[in-house]
């Protein structure tokens, strides 16, 4: 859900999350490189940690063994 300050203050925008998909699927590291708002930030590191519990990716594959993988990726905030 929009965070509820952000939209009474109608702060929107994209943030930028780097984040791990760990050698087990799991994901890891997570760090917020580029936000309007740190309202914004705490929401997508908040639903990041969720994925930690409840999500398991296909992990990155070298020489067929499982491989760490980084991944950055915009997460768009917008009011209507």
């Amino acid at each position: 859900a929009y965070p509820a300050i952000a939209r009474e203050n109608g702060i929107q925008g994209n943030v930028i999350v780097k984040f791990v998909i760990e050698k087990s699927g799991k994901v890891g590291a997570v760090e917020v490189l580029r936000s309007p708002s740190d309202i914004l930030s705490k929401e997508t590191v908040r639903v990041m940690e969720k994925l930690k519990q409840e999500v398991t990716f296909i992990p990155g594959m070298q020489r067929k063994r499982p491989v760490r993988v980084q991944f950055t990726m915009p997460v768009k905030y917008h009011l209507n």
